[in-house]
């Protein structure tokens, strides 16, 4: 975990800087892939990159701290978009807001308490 507030805020935008770097080399230096399967990838990458925002997958094979906070903080945008979309409601109000702060807080505390990594997320 970070030490203080200041060196959490600034290792999670380095993390985020750098997963989403790796995540485009790997888009671009992938010799398996065609010309086509790149093209489409580069297109689909802004896509991806509000998909991971929203809904981050912190599995085994990887593991972004900043990506889980911030899709923690971000997830009621997510609930709020699918919602209307998907059933017509409308969810902003009060009571949204309360569940926004506290997601907020989450993120917060997991950017700051959280463990960093390198590489992969450790098996408990």
């Amino acid at each position: 975990p970070a030490y203080n507030w200041e060196g959490a805020w600034h290792d999670g935008m380095h993390e985020l800087a750098v997963h989403f770097r790796e995540y485009w080399r790997d888009i671009l230096d992938d010799d398996e892939s065609g010309r086509l399967e790149k093209f489409l990838l580069i297109c689909e990458f802004p896509l991806t990159v509000f998909r991971k925002l929203t809904v981050s997958i912190p599995c085994e094979g990887s593991y972004c701290r900043a990506l889980v906070a911030l899709s923690l903080a971000m997830s009621p945008l997510w609930l709020s978009v699918y919602g209307y979309t998907s059933f017509d409601v409308i969810l902003w109000g009060w009571k949204m807001g309360i569940f926004v702060a506290c997601t907020s807080i989450g993120g917060v505390m997991i950017l700051r308490y959280a463990p960093g990594g390198d590489g992969t997320m450790a098996a408990v």
